[in-house]
């Protein structure tokens, strides 16, 4: 996992995939981009972190339109869990 409960980022920023998704968004200096440092500082990373989530899985939902069967793939990301199963 690139970002742990570690502080810090390994690498440096330009190696995350995150930060080139939203570089080439032009989303770096946008709330997503801030709360993305975030997590490569020892701030409130946690709720960084979950704003973040939130926000991908809703641009997901966005750019898939059509191609999500409504509800089933947002219930399951949505859960506590992520939807993951032991």
């Amino acid at each position: 996992m690139l970002h742990s409960s570690e502080p810090g980022h390994p690498g440096n920023g330009g190696e995350c995939p995150l930060a080139r998704f939203l570089a080439e968004r032009h989303l770096a200096d946008s709330l997503p981009g801030r709360w993305h440092a975030q997590l490569r500082q020892d701030t409130d990373r946690q709720a960084a972190g979950q704003a973040l989530l939130n926000w991908l899985v809703e641009r997901v939902r966005q750019e898939a339109g059509d191609l999500l069967p409504p509800n089933a793939a947002y219930a399951a990301a949505a859960s506590p869990d992520l939807g993951m199963r032991p």
